[in-house]
């Protein structure tokens, strides 16, 4: 006996011919063929049976008439379904595809159908997968659905590799792809780390964040002095929030920042409060982790920072880059490994963050080997940091 649908009336049951198929994301499902009608289950497309899965590979048709089916809230990933519309067209001539509702779609010979789940945007994962003259892209949040669109426009050969620049793939009237692609894996994140990168970005911040979408960023790290420089005073780390709000990317602020914590003039008035090496004192690149004013002082400065930055709540925190393992060797700082070390600086500034932004969370890169100092609740451990 079918079941009725709350939108569609009375859904069929199952046919026997359909098993379930088990989709990596979505659980178990079971679909239709291409020219039956389409069905939702609320907010989960309905899935091809596994007997229409036989080959690994499958040919995508350019010269066939696409039409795109758009997920049943398509407003937050509209420019996402826009640049899956043009590229397409771009790669088929004169035949762009169609954009269909989803309950209302036209009688097609090939379709791709999208979907997507409100999980919240930090659940980036997604899946794609073909059938003859079908592709289906999910995603678990209208951030997972915009990569799932990009990583199969990415299989189809186009590529974005800087800012304002694409790569097309030679004309064809077929492209050869995987069946099935997906990901889980976690969050991608960039940071600005060039010298003036922060600038170029504020100068063209359209163009930077439909190249950071089309890479697949969730996240925009802005380093901590981006939020209490020039930029946040002309009001341009709002509008770059604002912005990218838009592409469903969080702009979040820190990164390779332990050493920004903690003042270097201070380094010629209290040396102690520097990590040694050798035997000497070095001004250069972190500090004395055991030192309890140099952590006075990390907490303190911390605060400072912290507090003006507005709007976020996620915070990142890392080693200084390439110097990943210069932490201190003074006979109290040996007793800890360079990865207790960290925690150590850690746990200070997690402490700062909890006064100044109750809520947030501090992240930082799962270390290598189980800590043996317990991390601050307000601590999130990340696989991988950047890519």
């Amino acid at each position: 006996m079918g079941t009725e649908h709350p939108l569609l009336g009375t859904e069929p049951a199952e046919p026997e011919d359909l098993a379930g198929t088990e989709h990596s994301l979505l659980g178990t499902t079971w679909g239709q063929s291409p020219q039956s009608q389409k069905i939702f289950q609320g907010q989960s497309i309905i899935f091809f049976s596994k007997k229409q899965y036989t080959s690994h590979m499958f040919n995508f048709d350019l010269n066939r008439d696409w039409v795109i089916i758009c997920p049943p809230k398509p407003i937050p990933v509209k420019k996402c379904i826009d640049d899956l519309a043009g590229y397409l067209g771009k790669l088929m001539g004169d035949k762009k595809p169609l954009l269909a509702d989803p309950f209302n779609p036209p009688s097609a010979d090939c379709e791709i159908i999208l979907n997507m789940d409100d999980h919240g945007n930090e659940e980036c994962g997604f899946q794609w997968r073909m059938g003859n003259g079908r592709v289906e892209i999910y995603g678990k949040s209208f951030k997972g659905l915009s990569n799932g669109v990009y990583d199969f426009l990415t299989a189809l050969g186009i590529s974005w590799p800087s800012i304002g620049k694409e790569i097309l793939p030679p004309p064809s009237s077929m492209i050869v792809l995987s069946a099935n692609k997906g990901s889980d894996s976690g969050r991608r994140f960039y940071f600005p780390v060039q010298k003036n990168e922060v600038k170029k970005i504020a100068e063209k911040p359209e163009e930077f964040f439909i190249w950071a979408v089309r890479q697949q960023f969730d996240s925009i790290v802005f380093p901590f002095s981006a939020f209490s420089s020039y930029f946040n005073k002309k009001g341009i780390i709002s509008k770059l929030t604002d912005i990218a709000s838009l592409y469903n990317i969080s702009v979040e602020a820190g990164g390779s920042e332990i050493s920004s914590l903690l003042p270097r003039r201070y380094y010629f008035f209290n040396r102690g409060f520097f990590r040694m090496e050798d035997g000497r004192r070095r001004m250069h690149h972190h500090l004395c982790s055991t030192n309890p004013e140099a952590l006075k002082l990390l907490v303190k400065n911390a605060k400072r920072i912290f507090s003006k930055i507005k709007g976020v709540r996620v915070f990142y925190l890392q080693p200084d880059i390439g110097k990943e393992n210069a932490w201190c060797s003074c006979p109290s700082c040996r007793a800890f490994s360079l990865q207790e070390q960290f925690c150590i600086i850690a746990n200070s500034a997690a402490d700062a963050l909890a006064a100044t932004h109750p809520g947030a969370c501090l992240r930082i890169q799962e270390p290598e080997k189980k800590e043996q100092i317990p991390l601050r609740s307000n601590i999130i451990k990340t696989e991988r940091f950047s890519d």
